[in-house]
């Protein structure tokens, strides 16, 4: 009897060239181009016109001359006439071309400094992965988590939160990909801190039990895009730019992809799957999305996954308490949410 083949759990979206995070180097070499396009047309302009011009003034000469009887005198007017148009035609396409280059040399600037802090901020998840391999320094973590390290679904978390069967089957599946996540990064019990810090993240702030609940459960498996990723990949020293690229893809997870999630709750899963590396200044990837339009539960991963990854380095030279990790946050209050890190700080004081 053949065997059913079974289909991959995560899928990277396939998403065309210009939606793709590319790096300063592809960013300048494509702003380049545009550059070097709009000042070819801008110089065929202004001699497409020179040309009409001069055909146009020659057409002039002939019909305003009598038969057989044009004079030097109007011929030299009429080609001063020719010149003087022409010339200003040119001196005004002229100034259109170098505007042009002006303002794509702006633009080009302004990408390439965009692009450079993405990448930037990639190459500090990349340090974040591996400093998440250590273990935690104190205890950021409550005693009674809600999530154990054991990797079993609490008895008690159904009657709880009064969960449905159908919510529990969901936690428990969130549970599995969560220990997956972490075998493959090679960052021991990593999802289960994430999860436990956001759940209590969450009532602090106020959400309610079951809100925060799903929020913890997003913390499990929001970097659920690296099962896409060759493991060797997430575990070398040195990356080279189009391992750079492929670790930064495992943010574009297909939304088809989380069918063992609960329809009403795929957003914010998605959500927080897809943005949790986006900064409030714009700087974060994979969108560059700023303030506002960055979602709760991705600020929340944001703010989470680097106070664990500061406090949990491997080296003991660079290891920081807590209190050093909150001021660290603080200090990048452009890219994490003032409330959420204020939160953080309640809580481990």
């Amino acid at each position: 009897m053949a065997h059913k083949k079974q289909r991959p759990a995560v899928q990277i979206i396939t998403a065309k060239p210009s939606q793709r995070p590319i790096s300063p180097k592809q960013a300048a070499n494509r702003w380049c181009r545009h550059v070097f396009r709009c000042f070819f047309l801008s110089f065929f302009l202004a001699f497409s016109s020179l040309a009409g011009f001069g055909q146009a003034s020659a057409t002039l000469i002939v019909q305003a001359a009598p038969s057989q009887m044009a004079t030097a005198d109007l011929v030299a007017s009429s080609l001063d006439s020719v010149k003087n148009n022409a010339g200003r035609k040119v001196t005004i396409f002229g100034l259109l071309a170098l505007l042009t280059i002006l303002v794509l040399g702006i633009l080009v600037a302004i990408s390439q400094r965009r692009q450079g802090r993405q990448h930037r901020q990639f190459r500090s998840t990349v340090q974040t992965i591996r400093d998440m391999r250590g273990r935690h320094n104190g205890q950021a973590l409550d005693p009674t988590a809600l999530w154990p390290e054991s990797g079993e679904l609490p008895e008690n978390l159904a009657t709880r939160f009064e969960l449905p069967k159908t919510t529990e089957a969901m936690l428990r599946q969130c549970l599995s990909y969560a220990h997956r996540i972490d075998e493959v990064s090679g960052r021991e019990k990593a999802a289960t801190m994430v999860a436990n810090l956001v759940f209590r993240l969450s009532q602090q702030l106020g959400y309610s039990p079951e809100n925060s609940l799903l929020h913890s459960a997003v913390g499990l498996v929001y970097d659920i895009g690296f099962l896409a990723i060759d493991p060797r990949i997430l575990r070398e020293k040195h990356i080279s730019e189009d391992e750079f690229e492929a670790i930064k893809a495992h943010t574009l997870v297909d939304v088809k992809s989380l069918d063992f999630i609960e329809e009403s709750y795929r957003k914010l899963f998605f959500d927080g799957i897809t943005k949790h590396h986006e900064n409030l200044d714009g700087s974060g990837y994979p969108r560059g999305l700023k303030g506002m339009s960055i979602p709760f539960i991705a600020k929340t991963l944001r703010v989470t996954e680097s106070f664990l990854a500061l406090i949990s380095r491997r080296t003991y030279r660079d290891t920081v308490d807590q209190a050093s990790a909150i001021q660290t946050l603080q200090k990048s209050a452009h890219q994490y949410d003032r409330v959420i890190v204020s939160a953080l700080d309640t809580l481990i004081t």
